[in-house]
């Protein structure tokens, strides 16, 4: 939700930490869209989550969520990329 700290996305963008807001699912959802919107409105190229909370994202139970948000799975992680 606007101004709740929900994930940190770390420095270089390839991993997540989740903050205790995100329990909700509602908030996790806007979280997961804010994420996503750096991206699509191009303050980003592309966004390739690696990990969250330290766990590779193939053992997160973040990843059907972030899946369903758009991102694409790949070698390097899950990865979301603007529009050109």
């Amino acid at each position: 939700m606007d101004g709740v700290a929900a994930v940190y996305l770390e420095r270089g963008g390839s991993a997540i930490q989740v903050l205790a807001p995100a329990d909700d699912p509602v908030v996790a959802a806007s979280a997961i869209r804010a994420l996503a919107c750096l991206v699509t409105d191009g303050r980003l190229r592309e966004l390739v989550i690696r990990k969250v909370d330290g766990l590779p994202i193939a053992e997160s139970p973040w990843r059907e969520a972030l899946l369903s948000a758009g991102f694409s799975p790949g070698y390097r992680g899950l990865t979301l990329r603007g529009s050109r």
